[in-house]
């Protein structure tokens, strides 16, 4: 006589996104926690698939938006940019601070930035430093890279304002590092 096969949680969830139907098949092992089957459950169900524009909707969104705005007299000597649109560098509140470029980093490599949507808040990362600014790019401060350090890092802003900071991790096996030692996303 053979032994009852053990019985497997399982949740299957379908979630239909334009024309496409993602299909998630949930299997946990039997001694698998219940909240564990619901959570996966969650986490299917709360998918989000964001929508691309069609290029010809954005094309027209933009010569909208650039036909509402009343054309500028650009200074002399001001650069101008893609669609003759007038470079100029971000100028605080302070009155010693001056349209030009200011160095951040002499090193190399990934160069990444996020702003707040004012721009008020502006994040530089690159392999060789973070560097942050609270006045519209006026001054900036070193920033903190974390337990990991800087290595090919990515900055995002979220949808909360919240700046978020990726990187290729080395660790070491540190407890601040969780105790992992193989590279890693962190």
């Amino acid at each position: 006589m053979n032994a009852p096969s053990p019985q497997v949680q399982r949740a299957i969830v379908a979630i239909a996104a334009d024309a496409t139907v993602l299909h998630f098949d949930i299997s946990l092992s039997p001694d698998a926690p219940a909240s564990m089957l619901q959570q996966a459950e969650q986490l299917a169900t709360g998918s989000a698939f964001p929508t691309q524009g069609k290029p010809e909707d954005v094309q027209n969104s933009i010569r909208t938006l650039q036909q509402s705005v009343p054309a500028k007299p650009v200074p002399e000597g001001m650069l101008l940019g893609p669609a003759n649109v007038p470079l100029r560098a971000a100028i605080s509140a302070s009155p010693q601070s001056t349209v030009g470029t200011v160095a951040l980093e002499t090193g190399v490599g990934e160069l990444e930035i996020a702003t707040s949507s004012d721009a008020k808040n502006i994040i530089v990362a690159s392999n060789s430093a973070l560097r942050y600014s609270a006045n519209l790019g006026g001054s900036f401060t070193a920033g903190s890279t974390g337990v990991f350090g800087l290595n090919d890092p990515s900055l995002a802003r979220g949808a909360s304002g919240n700046f978020y900071l990726g990187v290729i991790a080395f660790p070491s096996g540190t407890k601040a590092q969780l105790g992992v030692t193989v590279c890693t996303n962190a």
